[in-house]
């Protein structure tokens, strides 16, 4: 609140680091499954080329480095709370989408923010890798040609258009999270001046300090919907630091709904 700005955390960083390790097994199945149907031999080879470069390591390091802000599109989950909140004194942060959509902030260069929902359903994840592939064929096999290597060329360009989806694939176990993510991405080998860190659970955690204020009836505020306040045996209390908390950093009145959770509570 005060300083108006997020972390977004390099996502090989995460809680769980696995997750961008999901999203590549995903996609090298759909490549393997594509070469195994194929009858043009130079389709096959391509595709089994981007599937093996899929998985090496360094391609979650130096083709894309994504730093990723995790939203949830509830504000009240009972897991949520038990995850993240402390008994009574976790706040669920609602911020207005369309000012995380497409935005570019300027740090040592400018970087764009985008906005995605995660997806979970397995079918669905096939798609959109299918989608993506046959748009890269589709662009980059003509544009091959003049290339002393042409293979190579559409291996590389389709490894790095389905590189894109990795951060917005995730095992559908997590569902329940139905979870959003405003992600940063940056080109594997660019300086990166602008880096942060922080202590996490077991490491220094590499993290994008961004500055998400705009401009709200005159003042320089987050795109704050709303605040839900976790359980707690003081509910009425809770609200009225709240609005205390926003009028001290300048929210005009009635711009943020305070409302408390409707999970109930249990002291024990």
């Amino acid at each position: 609140m005060n300083s108006g700005k997020l972390f977004f955390s390099d996502a090989l960083f995460l809680n769980d680091h696995v997750e961008v390790l999901y999203g590549k097994d995903v996609v090298a199945a759909v490549l393997n499954s594509r070469a195994t149907a194929t009858s043009d031999e130079n389709i096959r080879e391509v595709l089994l080329k981007t599937a093996r470069l899929m998985l090496m390591p360094q391609m979650t390091r130096y083709v894309y480095r994504f730093f990723i802000a995790s939203f949830c599109r509830d504000g009240d989950r009972l897991g949520q709370w038990r995850a993240y909140g402390m008994p009574g004194t976790g706040y669920a942060i609602g911020f207005k989408s369309k000012h995380l959509r497409n935005t570019t902030v300027a740090l040592d260069v400018n970087l764009s923010v985008q906005l995605w929902r995660i997806e979970y359903r397995s079918d669905r994840q096939v798609a959109l890798v299918n989608a993506v592939i046959d748009a890269a064929l589709s662009e980059f096999i003509p544009r091959a040609v003049p290339n002393a290597n042409p293979e190579r060329y559409v291996v590389i360009h389709l490894a790095m258009a389905i590189s894109l989806l990795l951060p917005l694939l995730k095992h559908p176990v997590f569902a329940e999270e139905r979870e959003w993510r405003a992600v940063v991405t940056t080109i594997g080998d660019q300086p990166r001046p602008f880096l942060s860190f922080r202590h996490g659970r077991e490491m220094i955690v590499p993290h994008l300090t961004i500055d998400l204020r705009r401009k709200i009836k005159g003042r320089d505020l987050l795109p704050i919907a709303t605040i839900t306040h976790a359980p707690g045996p003081e509910p009425e209390l809770t609200k009225r630091v709240l609005e205390d908390l926003l009028e001290t950093n300048k929210y005009p009145p009635g711009t943020v709904r305070i409302r408390g959770s409707e999970i109930p509570l249990r002291l024990s």
